[in-house]
């Protein structure tokens, strides 16, 4: 009989499991690092995303999208197959809890480090396009997409927002969860691919991402004002960043990966505790 190469759904869940105490028992500092990073991995989608949508006008809106979220599909791999710790995915540290291994305080703590790490990570990023002029290129073009990207994502209702960020982190979670099953990095990549460039191209909304794309256009419009002038970009506020894009999507994004690991603890439960 050949062997199976893949896992399957049962040792996924297992994997899973794992992975999520493993990802509670990480120290301060590594978990730190490893949060920064993940932060710029995901703007480096975020950077890419903006470069295909300038001077895409004359294409198809679906194809415009679809590409954005092929191209958008290297930061999670960067996450996933470098190691990194990203807060949607670390949603699945909530299953730690949930099996008694740790504590309320430890998971609360998790997440807020891996949030603020990805944070400090996505504003590092912006702080060097801000720095290089890169949202100059193309006469200007990239700046202005930037400006336009970040300015529709603070345009949403709170619950459309909340429920966009909710769909986006089922697609996310999948993409890891499907990673789980893969032998060979080069599966592992083709796990993630697919499911993240269907969040995008549906427009779903990504809290991590969302730091980068945001942070950058504030800090261009702090630092570099005439910009705004030369190119009748909108402006945003730190109020509008927080309160109408970064909170509602955070929490969806929480919701949204917590339905997917518990869909699947519930599923496999019984090959779980073996």
């Amino acid at each position: 009989m050949s062997e199976q190469i893949y896992f399957a759904p049962s040792e996924m869940a297992l994997t899973a499991s794992e992975a999520a105490l493993k990802k509670s028992k990480i120290p301060f500092r590594r978990l730190l690092v490893l949060s920064i990073l993940a932060g710029m991995y995901i703007g480096f989608g975020g950077l890419l995303v903006v470069l295909v949508g300038t001077g895409a006008t004359g294409l198809a809106y679906g194809l415009v999208k679809l590409i954005m979220g092929l191209v958008f599909s290297i930061g999670l791999i960067l996450v996933v197959v470098g190691g990194a710790e990203l807060f949607t995915g670390n949603t699945i540290v909530a299953l730690a809890k949930a099996e008694g291994h740790i504590s309320w305080l430890s998971l609360f703590k998790n997440w807020t480090m891996v949030y603020l790490g990805n944070f400090i990570g996505a504003i590092f990023l912006a702080l060097l396009i801000l720095l290089s002029k890169q949202y100059t290129f193309a006469d200007g073009a990239i700046g202005e997409v930037m400006f336009k990207i970040a300015s529709g994502k603070l345009n949403y209702s709170f619950i459309s927002a909340l429920t966009l960020g909710f769909l986006c982190n089922i697609f996310v979670c999948l993409a890891i969860w499907l990673s789980y099953s893969s032998k060979s990095t080069g599966d592992k990549i083709l796990a993630i691919i697919f499911p993240i460039t269907a969040f995008v191209a549906l427009g779903f909304e990504h809290s991590v991402a969302n730091m980068y794309l945001l942070s950058s256009a504030w800090l261009i419009q702090i630092f570099d004002a005439s910009f705004l002038e030369l190119h009748n970009s909108s402006q945003i506020t730190l109020n509008q960043i927080f309160v109408n894009n970064l909170l509602p999507v955070t929490i969806g994004n929480i919701l949204g990966g917590l339905f997917i690991w518990f869909a699947y603890q519930f599923a496999y439960k019984v090959t779980y505790k073996k």
